[in-house]
């Protein structure tokens, strides 16, 4: 539980939830344990509290540009599964992606 409450969590509630669908259909005992956990969610539990942004304060907008053009490389360019990762509609995805351009 710690492990979990320590993760910045960067992508929605819906990383949690799939996390945990997974664990609990892989997880070789009847309890989890932090070793059943994803590399990135265990290491991250030991991060510095500025979350990977160092010592810069970014307006949101460009985390939001950042973020979404992270996730639509890392799935591969499917604009839905990007939507759908990140919660959002595809007309914000694209407002998003827009804005790296202006």
């Amino acid at each position: 539980m710690d492990v979990l409450l320590g993760y910045a969590w960067p992508g929605n509630v819906r990383e949690l939830e799939h996390l945990i669908e997974r664990v609990t259909l892989l997880c070789p005992g009847s309890e989890a344990t932090a070793e059943d956990l994803p590399k990135n969610v265990t290491g991250a539990a030991s991060e510095t509290s500025d979350a990977g942004f160092g010592d810069k304060v970014l307006p949101i907008r460009d985390i939001q540009r950042r973020y979404a053009t992270w996730a639509l490389q890392k799935l591969g360019g499917a604009k839905m599964a990007t939507c759908e990762a990140l919660g959002i509609d595809s007309k914000t995805l694209a407002k998003w992606l827009k804005e790296s351009d202006g």
